[in-house]
């Protein structure tokens, strides 16, 4: 059979109340690679080789931002409605990489809600600098909490609590 190639995704585009200061967030915490710019209006940034894999726009004045939630089966009643945008998984490659970008967003005032632990891996859920929510996220690897603790990310698991 002949195989076709298949379609991916090259990019996700959100919209930002302030692009220069998502543009600072997303190299600090997610340690992207700037890609391009018009300020004021846009930007563009990538890891590794892409083009870009996540372009900001800079929203309208009026434009307010969708309330992102924590997924949880037991309260999906309480969702009044809302659709959209609910979270973009972050492939950190690592542990290391994961309790790093976790302390840089909280160093940043990120609020950061609960982790996931299941059979494919471990992260923590951060919101973006207009709320838009990420998960961190590592395949495989340690999924204990204290071995998390022990990664030193004790004081970040303490925090998300609060």
């Amino acid at each position: 059979m002949d195989q076709q190639p298949r379609p991916s995704i090259t990019h996700v585009g959100i919209y930002c109340s302030d692009v220069a200061a998502s543009i600072e967030w997303y190299q600090d915490v997610l340690q992207m690679d700037f890609a391009m710019s018009v300020p004021g209006r846009l930007g563009a940034m990538r890891f590794g080789d892409a083009e870009h894999e996540i372009f900001l726009m800079q929203a309208p004045e009026n434009h307010q931002p969708p309330t992102p939630i924590i997924f949880d089966p037991e309260t999906l009643d309480q969702l009044d409605g809302r659709i959209g945008f609910y979270h973009m998984s972050i492939d950190m490659k690592s542990l290391d990489a994961v309790m790093g970008a976790l302390r840089r967003a909280l160093a940043r005032g990120s609020e950061v809600g609960k982790s996931v632990h299941h059979a494919e891996g471990m992260g923590f859920y951060v919101r973006g600098p207009d709320r838009n929510q990420f998960k961190l996220f590592v395949f495989g690897g340690q999924t204990d909490e204290a071995d998390i603790a022990g990664q030193g990310g004790g004081a970040a698991l303490d925090a998300r609590q609060t």
